[in-house]
């Protein structure tokens, strides 16, 4: 008898925490998984090639490019997004000079940033110029002027239903710096001398964003 207490207690739960398994954190919201759908429909089709994906946010989009061959890099300021070990992260400014040499990318992903930084035209030049000739450019930003949110700011007023949380990387804002309109952000190529071949308007009553294919025409600067 003994012996059987002996053994029983050998395998009792040890009281050593060191050596308990941490408990796993949640993993981040994924924001607007529909338009992330919508840019990989429109992405997937072309051939595997270096992808840049800014903001990535915790990098979602770039470890589903990623697993479908492309060579991903997740470009995002807020360094505890930083989650996935598979992943390749770059902390970087999207309101500032992108640190990349020119022509190091096929593609960039820009999905809802573009509005929450000043200067906009800085940015479509920066992309523009780290794109390689022929390179795509897929963005989406809330388009103000659609129906569904002139009907939000009239109401509330927001152009957008957000969640108090909702936040772009270290900024922590609640707030959209230049929120565009489909007129206005379809000109953005045109005043920097490059073309838009494709412009898309949300239909009504889906989440209004404009999303766009841009080629790099670097040879036509």
């Amino acid at each position: 008898m003994g012996k059987l207490r002996e053994s029983l207690a050998s395998i009792q739960p040890s009281s050593d925490t060191s050596k308990v398994r941490p408990k796993l954190e949640p993993l981040p919201v994924k924001h607007n998984p529909y338009l992330h759908d919508l840019v990989w429909t429109l992405l997937k089709p072309h051939p595997a090639g270096k992808l840049l994906d800014i903001p990535a946010g915790p990098g979602y989009f770039a470890q589903q490019a990623q697993a479908n061959g492309f060579q991903a890099v997740a470009a995002e300021i807020d360094q505890s997004l930083h989650i996935f070990p598979e992943v390749s992260y770059q902390t970087v400014d999207m309101s500032k000079e992108l640190p990349f040499p020119i022509n190091s990318f096929d593609y960039i992903v820009s999905i809802e940033g573009i509005e929450h930084i000043e200067n906009q035209f800085l940015f479509i030049r920066e992309c523009n110029r780290i794109l390689k000739r022929g390179g795509k450019l897929f963005l989406t930003t809330p388009n103000s002027s659609s129906l569904e949110s002139r009907l939000l700011f009239f109401i509330t007023p927001a152009h957008q239903r957000r969640s108090p949380q909702y936040f772009y990387g270290a900024h922590q804002s609640n707030s959209v710096s230049s929120p565009g309109n489909f007129f206005a952000l379809s000109r953005l190529p045109d005043r920097n001398s490059y073309h838009l071949p494709d412009a898309q308007r949300e239909p009504v009553f889906i989440p209004p964003g404009l999303s766009f294919c841009l080629p790099a025409l670097l040879g036509d600067l």
